[in-house]
């Protein structure tokens, strides 16, 4: 998974590559938890901070596995941000873990 994201980053540079990505394959749609997770590693790879948390909370909600997204180092630009530091305080307080 990671591989392919990495792949679709690059492709990423151009509109119609990063765009093909970010709306989701057809076999598994938009909402899938693994799209929605790699959707969320590209707008990392990309700098885009602010996407790649409101898809990473979307990948959870449908089920991507936290311990999975604790361990990339793909997303390690999200970890000293406020937001994604709230975030995993207020999941963390609700569920007992965290990102």
């Amino acid at each position: 998974m990671r591989g392919e994201a990495r792949a679709l980053s690059g492709q990423a540079g151009s509109a119609a590559g990063g765009e093909a990505q970010r709306r989701g394959s057809p076999e598994t749609g938009p909402e899938d938890k693994d799209v929605l997770y790699s959707k969320a590693v590209v707008h990392c790879l990309l700098g885009e901070t602010e996407p790649a948390i409101t898809t990473l909370r979307l990948a959870l909600e449908h089920g991507y596995s936290q311990f999975d997204m604790k361990k990339d180092d793909d997303l390690a630009i999200l970890r000293p941000l406020p937001t994604y530091r709230k975030y995993c305080a207020k999941r963390h307080r609700s569920l007992g873990r965290c990102l």
